[in-house]
């Protein structure tokens, strides 16, 4: 974890809090420490997998209604209240528990679904409180095609609200909430795996039924477990966020394309509907919930003049309020007579007082009965927000005058609220003209509704909504004009106290006001509908303090604003930066709101745009605040978001330094080959400046928040470790190059890459030197020595899998330096001279490190981990496979191989394998036994010509020697056993005549055929031999064909192996 140092303002290194440091409700705190006491002293049950229940869709889930010996009750009438000694459901809220392993991943997902309800025995209820709190929920959860699982999730839920809160700290409770758990869980795999699932379900005798909205369950699993985080106390044991990937695509699109084509016909204006969507915490998953109960009001939930609106523009917005006649509260709405006549009698407020009051330090809070004085500091008064284009500002009319028929409806409505309130402020009328004193006012607006008794919201949307106790007035206020403007975002935001306008139900058009925290927000998830939650945590979530930028940005971007420079002017305001000026660039804001707040999520910095700098301190920012993405702050964790939200955060340095701890993949030359990498923007700085990155694909890391994720990510280079004793861990250097989408790769989607999780800073000088990614984790300075050493590597021949021909290489000590090895290749000629070439291909340092004598970064070197290996190798199996797993290694317990090793090239990556020492080096029993020399003609008929290639003699049951081919060609590859030779005598101390050798050829009526021929043997000795075949033209080859075998002297290629050997 990261933090900033209050004095220098540079980033460190914190040590990870436990729990009780960082939980603050002690409610949460409570459940956590008995949770973990019952995980660590309860055995788990789940010893083999759940049956697969036979039941139909319309079956009931609950358990029969029973009372074991066992299973006593603890002294209450609630059947569920029970102690489960067998089957005591804790693991399910870990993150390690794998539903796969409980229910059978082949199983329809209703049928993994309905075995998880049926296993956890949640029997029916009839004790009164649990009774009571299920009828409540009947009327609030939504309904589903599936009874039998919204039965048994109302139930669940209705028996843990009526525990004692003695009982909800014990394992009964525990047993209920990790049901409910598991069934997120199950989701949960489907999404780690991306595989989609549907509404099938196999019923008793196999028969298939099916329900058509899956998405409606999935809704009600969401519910459940948000009802478990803030009712029950339980958000830290859920440590999974819910996004909008949960859900699999195909479910989710068909639910929120059902919900826009609803709320189109609704009339509800698109922009501000999907504006809505970018600040709930599901995002496009809230909007079914939202329009199922805008539904219910059809008629008020209408926005007039926005049929011509889009998902990304509302065309009113660009409305011009000073061209908008002023309201009229009186008759004179519907009666151009007696609006004339109540305009010509306007109520006057000079501003030349306000300039005056302003000059000597006053304020510009205007009294509400006659005559009209500017109050001192310190009386009470009521903050007017509303909304400009209603017709509540100056409009058409001269500064300082008001309809009076307006003015006495607001002061009435305070009159009626609170006697005690003296004053009104309303931009109005209480902003001064003189320049000066008008460019303070406006820079100390917020102040005048922090420091109000109340804020009285009047937006024409909602004074003409009927007033209900069904959570719709909350709809109305997050679809209204008046939260989607920059100012009144930040009115509201500064207010300590809010209320709004509605009407009265029922006839007419009196006017009722109610209070933001005690009428419109919902308090507790279990006590409303989702919709009705959702509206009331998006409010919610814009009165807490800004502590974030991505918080500010989801605050401020879905607002909009007549000018856009106003919108860094509130944020400014917002982030709490001192003397802001719109003087003053919109760069240098944007840093200062970034040094103010100096925390920022991931997704924020996924912006996809240019920098203000190419390297160094500010290399990963964007010119603008705007530019960034904003990020919906999650609600699930309720009190126990502390627990989660730091380890998902940027600490940003004042010296432009970004520090965090995220999940890291390198990258392959096939992603570079198969152009898998391409950046977000068309830009084509953009573009080249990723194309630029990728030519040195070896420092190149994918940089994500979740592995699973297949959104846009962050295309970083490695610089290396930051070598800094006070740091924990090693965190290493990276340089921000851009954001980047993964084509995904396979038919599944899932990416084919392991990701680790890794501490880092961005943003460092810009002299740090880029270094291979992948060494990064493979061998990093912390990291045990026998895992870095590279002495398993000399004294040893390998061979690569280069296609037909083999490559063979020698490993031996280099005099490089203490620990390197040089790697040579083969040379041979014609005449059957052989050795080493001179110069090395390659060197390999102790620590992995490779050079050539081409290019330095033309080549790595990189270890076989075989735990990769299936089956794994401690099982004898006459075949095995290596596993390119997905999952990041454990560095502390990985088996690398010594005898295998990978060398990746630019254009692909060959697999080298140690010859075993015994087939190296002859013996007693077994004299011919090495590697042979073998000048030999081409098997390319009508192409005769002599070449040579290296032939492995290998000594096998009885009196016989295989000829493997060690190199090769295309007719002959390497692998290929093109030699045998037989022996009359067991101890092969022979003669010529006394051998009999075949050689493996191409038949002469049959081309693609190779078929075994016999070969006359005219010399033998234990290092030469020859092979002749006078009448080769019968094959189709020359006429004589000769083959001559020499040994290889290992002693002069690896004297070290060669003197172990004897």
């Amino acid at each position: 974890m990261w933090d900033r140092d209050p004095k220098t303002g540079l980033v460190y290194e914190k040590g990870i809090m436990g729990y009780h440091e960082v939980i603050a409700d002690a409610d949460t705190l409570k459940a956590q420490e008995n949770y973990i006491f019952f995980k660590n002293n309860v055995p788990q049950p789940f010893d083999k997998p759940f049956p697969m229940r036979e039941i139909d869709l319309e079956a009931s889930l609950l358990g029969r209604v029973r009372r074991p010996p066992m299973m006593e009750t603890t002294g209450y009438s609630c059947l569920n209240l029970l102690q489960r000694p067998t089957l005591m459901w804790i693991k399910p809220i870990e993150v390690g528990f794998q539903t796969d392993k409980v229910t059978d991943p082949e199983w329809p997902f209703l049928n993994r679904l309905a075995s998880i309800c049926a296993e956890a025995e949640v029997y029916p209820c009839t004790n009164g409180e649990c009774e009571k709190n299920r009828k409540r929920l009947e009327g609030i959860v939504q309904h589903c095609e599936w009874k039998g699982f919204r039965e048994w999730l109302i139930r669940a839920v209705s028996c843990q609200m009526s525990f004692a809160e003695v009982e909800r700290y014990g394992q009964t409770f525990f047993h209920l909430t990790s049901a409910v758990v598991a069934c997120h869980r199950l989701v949960y795999e489907y999404k780690t795996k991306a595989v989609g699932f549907g509404g099938e379900f196999i019923g008793k005798e196999g028969r298939v039924d099916s329900i058509g909205d899956i998405f409606a369950v999935l809704d009600m699993i969401y519910w459940a477990i948000v009802v478990e985080s803030h009712t029950m106390h339980m958000s830290t044991v859920l440590e999974i966020r819910w996004s909008p990937e949960f859900v699999p695509i195909k479910v989710l699109a068909a639910a929120v394309d059902k919900a826009a084509s609803s709320a189109s016909q609704l009339g509800i204006c698109p922009s501000r509907l999907w504006n809505l969507a970018l600040v709930t915490e599901r995002r496009e998953a809230d909007l079914p919930a939202l329009v199922g109960l805008a539904a219910c009001r059809p008629q008020e939930l209408r926005h007039e003049k926005h049929e011509d609106c889009l998902a990304g523009y509302c065309r009113l917005t660009s409305v011009d309020s000073t061209k908008v006649e002023q309201l009229h509260k009186c008759e004179g709405r519907t009666v151009p007579e007696i609006a004339n006549r109540c305009s010509s009698v306007k109520l006057f407020f000079d501003p030349m007082r306000l300039n005056d009051s302003m000059a000597r330090q006053g304020g510009t809070v205007w009294s509400i009965q006659p005559p009209f004085e500017i109050l001192p500091s310190g009386k009470p008064y009521v903050a007017i927000s509303h909304v400009w284009s209603d017709g509540t500002g100056i409009g058409l009319g001269k500064v300082g005058e008001v309809n009076s028929c307006l003015f006495k409806y607001f002061t009435t409505l305070i009159g009626s609220i609170d006697h005690g309130c003296e004053g009104i402020w309303w931009d109005t009328i209480s902003i001064p003209t003189e320049l000066e004193a008008r460019r303070k006012a406006i820079d100390e607006m917020h102040n005048n509704y922090r420091d109000a008794q109340y804020t009285l919201v009047h937006d024409e949307y909602l004074v003409n909504f009927a007033w209900a106790e069904d959570g719709s007035p909350c709809i109305a206020l997050v679809l209204s004009a008046w939260l989607t403007r920059g100012w009144t975002a930040l009115e509201f935001i500064m207010s300590g106290n809010v209320k709004v306008i509605f009407k009265e139900a029922g006839e007419g058009s009196k006017p009722i006001v109610k209070d933001m925290d005690k009428d419109i927000l919902a308090r507790d998830p279990s006590s409303c509908s989702r919709a009705h939650w959702i509206a009331s945590q998006v409010l919610r979530r814009l009165r807490k303090p800004i502590t974030n930028v991505s918080e500010l940005l989801s605050v401020l971007k879905p607002r909009t604003t007549s000018w856009q420079r106003d919108k860094m002017i509130i944020a400014a305001l917002l982030a709490g930066v001192e003397g802001v000026s719109y003087k003053e660039k919109e760069a240098d804001i944007t840093r200062a709101i970034l040094d103010k707040l100096y925390k920022i999520e991931f997704p924020s910095l996924l912006h996809g745009l240019d920098t203000v700098t190419e390297t160094g301190a500010w290399s990963w920012c964007p010119p603008l605040l705007y530019d960034m993405p904003a990020v919906a702050a999650s609600d699930l964790f309720g009190a126990g978001s502390e627990i989660h939200s730091d380890y998902h955060t940027c600490v940003i340095g004042r010296d432009g330094v970004i520090a965090g701890c995220y999940r890291f993949a390198p990258l392959t030359k096939e992603d570079v080959q198969k152009n898998r990498i391409y950046p977000t923007s068309s830009h084509p700085k953009i573009v080249m400046k990723v194309k630029a990155a990728l030519q040195n694909w070896r420092s190149c890391m994918l940089m994500r928040d979740d592995p699973e994720d297949r959104g846009p990510c962050l295309l970083v280079k490695a610089l290396g470790e930051i070598q800094d004793d006070e740091l924990e861990g090693r965190p290493m250097a990276i340089k921000y190059v851009g954001c980047v989408l993964e084509l995904a790769e396979g038919a599944s989607g899932t990416p084919n890459r392991t990701y680790h999780i890794w501490s880092f800073k961005m943003g460092l000088a810009d002299d740090m030197r880029e270094v291979d990614a992948s060494d990064m984790f493979e061998r990093p300075s912390w990291m045990p020595e026998r895992f870095k050493s590279m002495d398993w590597l000399p004294n040893k021949v390998w061979i690569g899998n280069h296609p037909n021909s083999g490559h063979l290489l020698v490993a031996r000590p280099c005099d490089k330096g203490v620990g390197h090895t040089a790697l040579y290749t083969w040379k041979m000629s014609d005449e059957l001279s052989f050795g080493l070439n001179q110069e090395p291909l390659l060197v390999v340092s102790s620590e992995g490190e490779v050079s050539t004598k081409f290019n330095t970064a033309s080549i790595t070197l990189q270890r076989v981990n075989t735990k990769h290996a299936w089956p794994p190798t401690s099982i004898p199996c006459a075949g095995r496979a290596v596993i390119h797993s997905k999952e990041a290694d454990d560095k502390w317990n990985r088996e690398l191989s010594k005898d295998l090793f990978e060398l990746a090239h630019e254009t692909r990556t060959y697999i080298y394998a140690a010859l075993e020492t015994e087939v190296l080096l002859p013996s007693k029993g077994r004299p011919y036994q090495g590697l042979w020399v073998c000048s030999r003609p081409s098997l390319i008929r009508y192409h005769p010509h002599q070449r040579c290639e290296v032939i492995l003699l290998n000594h096998t049951e009885g009196p016989q020697i295989s000829g493997v081919n060690i190199t090769g060609y295309k007719e002959n590859p390497r692998g290929d056993i093109s030699f045998k030779f037989s022996f009359s005598r067991p101890n092969h101390n022979t003669g010529p005549a006394l051998v009999q050798a075949e050689i493996r050829a191409f038949d002469f009526y049959e081309p693609n055929l190779k078929i075994w021929k016999s070969m006359d043997v005219v010399s033998w000795t234990e290092d030469a031999f020859d092979l002749v075949k006078a009448d080769g033209h019968k094959w189709g080859y020359p006429q004589l064909m000769v083959f001559k075998f020499r040994r290889i002297p290992l002693s002069s290629l690896l004297p070290d192996l060669y003197k172990e050997g004897l």
